[in-house]
């Protein structure tokens, strides 16, 4: 299983938070501890249906501000899991 705050809130913090947290919010979209989940879930960045066509797997697949294949197949594997806050 892959856990949302174990596996999936790290990612944004080593990776993410320098340009998605509460301060900057790039794109309109904070990921910071506490507010990243409902942004997440409340946008349209999931597909449930088809996972790899989310747009946050697919913006981390691409490598985008040094995100890695480890960091993609988490994602990937958060979000087939159903993309739960666990």
């Amino acid at each position: 299983d892959v856990s949302f705050t174990n596996d999936i809130q790290p990612i944004f913090d080593n990776k993410c938070n320098s340009c998605h947290s509460a301060n900057i919010a790039m794109a309109g979209l904070d990921l910071s501890t506490g507010n990243s989940y409902n942004n997440l879930t409340d946008g349209n960045l999931i597909d449930l249906e088809n996972p790899e066509n989310s747009g946050l797997y697919v913006k981390v697949k691409s490598g985008h501000n040094g995100s890695t294949s480890d960091d993609a197949c988490s994602i990937l594997g958060w979000i087939e899991e159903g993309a739960t806050n666990n």
